[in-house]
């Protein structure tokens, strides 16, 4: 499961449901959540696109977060990728 800083909310993956959520830096609480390509692992903000590792596909995604969509998708170079820094 991954963690992310981002803007000032903080981005949290959920592998059970293929979430990833908004929550509250201050109390936690959920503001949103979005669906994920599939079984999100990890992921990293570069500033100005979230990048997450797929753990069910071997993939490296690109998220756009004004769409929250995947506006690309890259083969993971192994197996069940997980951490982006």
């Amino acid at each position: 499961m991954g963690i992310e800083y981002y803007q000032d909310i903080l981005l949290v993956t959920s592998i059970t449901n293929d979430e990833i959520y908004k929550l509250n830096p201050t109390n936690g609480e959920e503001i949103s959540s979005f669906a994920s390509p599939s079984n999100p692992m990890d992921f990293a903000w570069d500033g100005n696109y979230l990048w997450n590792a797929d753990y069910g596909d071997d993939k490296i995604f690109k998220i756009d977060m004004a769409t929250e969509t995947a506006i690309e998708a890259h083969d993971s170079p192994g197996k069940y990728p997980s951490g982006l820094a």
